[in-house]
């Protein structure tokens, strides 16, 4: 199927247009904090409780393999002395007990798998409520991703229509 050349450029006109809005919104990278790392977890697996349960099997993890800050300062190979590995150490354990995973990608594409409208409306609305509970007992991520790229790929009705589900994390 070929779109022919008048449509394709309403169409681009369309996206452009949409495109300098999101930017206008969202202008990139912000110069402040970014996330270290990031999770990705189809959104049928999205739970409020996420970040703390990953958090503590993370430090049942590092307790089990790295029990201490010397094991720990062998393993990564850290030459600053006791104290070096020590302050590293206590650094990675914090953060596992306040904030495990910074940055969770809600994933409506590859990890969510080929399925009906229904049962992705359904699932973008309690991955929502979800969120939503989540923030009220401020145990959620620092960052979050949204499938906003579904305009380019994917089935553009359901991957765009998700967004309506989120309305508190975009006012």
């Amino acid at each position: 199927m070929t779109i022919p050349s008048n449509k394709k450029e309403q169409l681009f006109n369309s996206l452009s247009k949409a495109n300098s809005t999101f930017n206008e919104i969202y202008p990139g990278d912000r110069s402040d904090r970014q996330p270290v790392h990031t999770l990705y977890g189809g959104a049928n697996l999205f739970k409020s409780d996420a970040p703390i349960l990953l958090g503590q099997r993370a430090l049942e993890i590092l307790e089990t393999y790295a029990p201490n800050h010397e094991v720990f300062g062998k393993a990564f190979g850290l030459t600053g002395g006791n104290d070096f590995s020590k302050k590293i150490y206590d650094k990675v354990v914090a953060k596992l007990k306040s904030e495990a995973i910074e940055d969770f990608r809600i994933d409506f594409e590859d990890g969510f798998g080929n399925r009906s409208n229904e049962e992705e409306d359904a699932t973008a609305e309690t991955a929502a409520k979800e969120v939503a509970k989540g923030d009220e007992r401020r145990n959620t991520f620092a960052f979050y991703w949204y499938p906003n790229q579904a305009v380019y790929r994917g089935n553009e009705r359901t991957r765009f229509e998700n967004l309506r589900y989120f309305p508190h994390h975009f006012s």
